[in-house]
């Protein structure tokens, strides 16, 4: 069995890089403590560095693709691959399908690429294999409501 090597926390990952220093790092995890969230949420709120900078590390960091969406149209086709109650409910949205049109896999934009749970429910939903690549939280729900229309609330 191969030894596990394992992963650089992202906060050390951010000082290996270069974007934060040390000090930054612990006023980070001092506000992260005070106010909960991710160590990379608190790091754009203190302005310390962007939030496509952090995005790209963190993808670095999960071995996936970093992308912004912005006002990409997907095909219709793309969408459908996907219940819509899944797409708005798991917060992801597929973007295309690699060269096996009915294996996959399928490209998925999602905020928690390590989400096993979210990924296996989506290769379940969609038959095919799943290959998260990283956005941003916001920019996916903005995605989301440009290409299926804003989120109907009804009444119990």
């Amino acid at each position: 069995m191969g030894t596990v090597v394992p992963k650089t926390r992202i906060g050390q990952q951010l000082v290996d890089a270069g974007y934060i220093d040390d000090a930054q790092l612990e006023v980070a995890v001092a506000h992260q403590r005070k106010w909960g969230g991710r160590l990379g949420d608190a790091v754009v709120a203190l302005r310390f560095m962007s939030e496509p900078a952090l995005l790209c590390e963190v993808a670095r960091q999960h071995g996936v693709l970093y992308v912004e969406l912005g006002h990409e149209k997907l095909p219709e086709t793309v969408l459908h691959l996907l219940p819509e109650r899944l797409i708005r409910g798991r917060r992801v949205l597929p973007m295309g399908v690699g060269p096996h049109p009915r294996r996959g896999p399928l490209f998925l934009a999602t905020s928690e690429p390590q989400n096993r749970v979210v990924l296996d429910e989506v290769a379940f939903a969609s038959g095919m294999k799943v290959r998260p690549v990283l956005a941003s939280e916001g920019d996916i729900i903005r995605a989301i409501e440009r290409h299926l229309g804003p989120e109907v609330k009804t009444l119990a």
